[in-house]
């Protein structure tokens, strides 16, 4: 079976890659995003097949021209930004200039993402995974000079190597099963339930990402053209990916006579010259250990990848270019144009467990304007003057920007959405509730920057009455939308014996577990705080308690008597 598939597999190469080779650019589809709702059969078609695309305008001209300038001034008054190469900058060790917080949280962008993350699927209704409800990932920028020669890289795949063939990496899901039985055909690059239990970082590469991106992308913001220092791509996506899977378990039957890594010959390249493997060995052709997957004419011949890695199209600033997880990608050897190619690296990530469970390291790093969890440590921006804050994005994001990136709930009361998305929603707030006090400090800032009271739930890990009250509240807030007609609140449980949770109990005097606890304009309103567990199982105590809490709408007062209740017990 395996090697029929392999035969039909290269006759399917070799007339698709004639058909890129005629294309060229045009062979990557093209979407205004004033189309999305809207969008032609055809470019659906095509951006299944090759997992390309390129979204026009998602951000106006002058507004991501205005984050390039932005981000420039940002960079000129911290003058200790780091960056690579170190002679001639041109990646920028950057995560919280106000330029990319504006960016990703963009109404658009979000949008985009949507939208994009929507060609996905679940064979599993109840999947934990939500393509609807995208979630930021804190990348790097690129402003690439003319003459560049430096940032040059090869055909490659992101996201692992080696792990794509072990049974403790992707095998977990069974992601490639089709291609191993020789059925390639029947191979689903876009079923996203068999890639959540997968794990594509088994040796702690370098650079890897912990984020599940089910698109790698950026957004222009610079007028680029192929050859200018931009990107390259093989728009074969489920072909491709069969032909470097299934390559180490194939051999020719005769030593090529062609140049090497260059073309070969059509009788070298023909089904019938190659063979399985009469002694296999555990090489996996460009696949290393802590590397990502590295391709070449050499070891992918077939693949003619000289001809078949093309240029996406011509870019203005505020176009966004993604491309599938499992797309080979590479970036211009050298930059033959005469301006600078720039983009912002934004990738598009659903909501997951495994991406929650980031989403809450990385929020803490925008605190303390350090790097996000994936990239090298230290200082990073914490000194640099302006950089941007939670509070700065509580006043410059909607909701969806808030939510994208951890700091604001999601609506368990959505609808159109499946049973799997509205338990990951649910799991997501849980996952993301506070567990040090730079989380709360942010919860606080955002609710009085929307003018919304904060209602918290102080709980520990051993106390088995949290674990009782705990989901009946978040319900009743987030399900029920319980106080929403009186102004609305937020929501957040604050464990107090997490080991980076400080003294924050005792700040607010907590000295009884559970306790339920609103805030309003970063006012903790000791004199309606409630302790009593059966109260806190009360679903009509609390329903009122709560629409009356909601009508403070981020006014103060009743904030006195901090030292009240101070000698109550511990309700167990």
């Amino acid at each position: 079976a395996l090697k029929h598939g392999w035969n039909r597999l290269l006759k399917t190469l070799r007339s698709e890659i004639e058909v890129i080779k005629n294309l060229g650019t045009a062979a990557i589809p093209q979407l205004d995003f004033q189309d999305i709702e809207n969008v032609p059969v055809q470019f659906r078609e095509d951006f299944k097949k090759t997992g390309v695309a390129v979204i026009r305008g998602v951000v106006s001209q002058e507004e991501a021209l205005e984050y390039k300038s932005d981000v420039q001034d940002y960079i000129r008054v911290n003058p200790h930004t780091r960056a690579f190469p170190p002679h001639d900058p041109q990646v920028f060790e950057l995560y919280w200039s106000p330029s990319q917080v504006r960016a990703r949280a963009h109404p658009n962008v979000i949008e985009a993402q949507r939208f994009l993350m929507g060609f996905w699927h679940s064979d599993d209704p109840t999947a934990l995974v939500s393509p609807s409800h995208p979630v930021s990932y804190a990348d790097r920028l690129r402003i690439r000079h003319p003459g560049d020669t430096g940032f040059a890289l090869g055909p490659h795949v992101d996201g692992g190597s080696v792990e794509r063939w072990e049974d403790d990496g992707y095998g977990r899901g069974g992601v490639y099963d089709k291609i191993w039985q020789g059925d390639w055909e029947k191979y689903d690059p876009w079923e996203a339930s068999c890639r959540l239990c997968a794990v594509t970082d088994l040796y702690q590469g370098a650079g890897a990402c912990s984020m599940f991106r089910m698109f790698q992308g950026w957004l222009s913001m610079s007028t680029t053209g192929p050859n200018e220092g931009t990107l390259l791509v093989n728009p074969l996506l489920s072909r491709a990916t069969a032909y470097f899977l299934l390559r180490p378990f194939f051999e020719p039957r005769k030593v090529s006579e062609g140049p090497h890594g260059g073309v070969q010959s059509a009788e070298f390249l023909a089904p019938e010259s190659w063979e399985l493997e009469s002694d296999p060995n555990s090489s996996l052709q460009g696949a290393s250990p802590a590397r990502c997957q590295e391709l070449n004419g050499s070891l992918h011949p077939h693949l003619d990848l000289s001809e078949s890695m093309i240029h996406v199209p011509l870019v203005r600033p505020g176009d966004y270019v993604v491309w599938h997880c499992d797309t080979i990608h590479a970036v211009d050897k050298i930059h033959s144009g005469i301006s600078d190619s720039s983009v912002m690296y934004i990738p598009a990530c659903p909501l997951t467990e495994a991406n929650a469970e980031y989403l809450s390291r990385q929020r803490a790093a925008l605190w303390n304007g350090t790097p996000g969890p994936d990239f090298p440590g230290g200082k990073g921006e914490s000194e640099h003057v302006g950089r941007a804050t939670a509070e700065y994005l509580g006043q410059t994001a909607d909701v969806k920007g808030q939510q994208a990136m951890g700091l604001a709930s999601w609506d368990l009361n959505e609808t159109n959405i499946s049973d799997g998305q509205r338990r990951m929603l649910h799991k997501a707030n849980g996952i993301l509730g506070v567990r040090n006090q730079d989380e709360f400090d942010t919860m606080l800032l955002l609710s009085a920057t929307n003018r919304t009271p904060l209602i918290t739930l102080w709980t520990a890990s051993w106390c088995s009455s949290c674990k009782v009250v705990a989901p009946g509240i978040r319900e009743l807030i987030e399900r029920d939308g319980i106080g929403e007609n009186e102004g609305g609140v937020s929501f957040a449980e604050v464990e107090i014996d997490s080991p980076t949770i400080g003294d924050l109990a005792m700040r607010y005097m907590i000295n009884s577990i559970p306790t339920l606890l609103s805030f309003s304009r970063q006012e903790a309103q000791v004199n309606t705080k409630v302790t009593s567990v059966d109260e806190l199982k009360d679903t009509e105590f609390l329903r009122l308690w709560i629409q009356a809490e909601a009508r403070r709408g981020g006014a103060g007062g009743a904030g006195g008597g901090l030292f009240g209740g101070l000698f109550g017990l511990v309700n167990r």
